[in-house]
This record gives structure tokens, sequence and C-alpha cells, in this order.
């Protein structure tokens, strides 16, 4: 990935954003501003726990949940919060239960290099080119970022990290 897909230039190419594609539940729809949310700046992060994509559905170790809405691209580590008494967070809780262009997991790697997918069940990529235009956007912020990819036989964003 060359990097050189803003974030404004993804948000012009994919407006307007969308509401979810799945209800939510009224504890889905609380914001977490204060409660562990965070905005992706330039690399390098910050105060992030270092792990690495699943191989398999049943694995769960330091994912992120993250999202590209009108105020950039927040994301929160996917544990229980108190706020949400004790649950873990949806996509959902990032927006406020409002619009995103998409969303999707991610893994630190390091404090510059992450593993993106498009798995979500509330903002996901439309099709491949739209998970690598965003997969572009965090490259732009100067990350070295491995995009799980696209399952074409399911038309959906691959969730698990697949080896050749």
């Amino acid at each position: 990935m060359a990097g050189t897909f803003s974030i404004q230039a993804f948000r012009t190419k994919y407006a307007p954003p969308r509401k979810s594609v799945r209800p939510a539940r009224p504890d889905e729809t609380v914001s977490l501003t204060n409660a562990g949310l965070r905005r992706l700046g330039r690399a390098p992060a910050t105060g992030i726990q270092l792990g690495s994509p699943p191989r398999s559905r049943s694995e769960f170790t330091n994912r992120y949940l993250w999202v590209i809405d009108d105020s950039g691209i927040p994301y929160v580590r996917e544990i229980p919060i108190p706020a949400l008494h004790g649950r873990l967070p949806k996509h959902t809780n990032l927006t406020a239960g409002g619009v995103a262009y998409v969303g999707g997991e991610l893994w630190f790697s390091d404090y510059s290099c992450l593993f993106v997918s498009g798995g979500s069940g509330r903002y996901p990529p439309r099709n491949a080119e739209h998970l690598d235009d965003a997969v572009q956007v965090f490259a732009f912020y100067g990350y070295g970022v491995t995009s799980l990819g696209w399952d074409i036989d399911n038309d959906a964003a691959q969730r698990v990290f697949a080896t050749s």
C-alpha cells in the first residue's frame, strides 16, 4: 500500500456515512468518550497493548475495535468496560449509535505496525475495495499495515489471519 489515501479522500469517496446495519440495544449505543475511547493519530501509537490477529475464530487477544467516522478513527480495546456494566464494547459504542463510513478490528504488532480487518457486524466494508481504501488510510497515518483481506467465497472481510 502506498499510503496515499487520506481520511478526507476516503470520506468523500464513501459519503454519506451510514447507520449501523444491525439494530443496537441501548447499552450498545453508550458513548465511550470517557471510558477508554481513543483516536488514532500518526504512528507510533502509545499506551496500547500489543497483539496479533487470530488464526482461528476462537482466539481473542488484545483486539481493538475501530471505525472511520467524521471525528477520525476512534478505537477501543475489546475488553469488559465498567461504563457498559462489564460488557464488551461494540462498534456502535464508538459512534454512540451514530453513523460511520466503515469499521473493523485491529491488532498492534508493535507501536508502528498493525493488522487490520473489516470485521464489523455494524459498519462492515461494502466490498474489497472499500476495505483496501480503509487500509490505505491507516498507512497514510504512517503505520505499516497488513490487511486480513477479503474472503471472495463469502463476499465479506476476513476475520482470521490466513497464512499461505
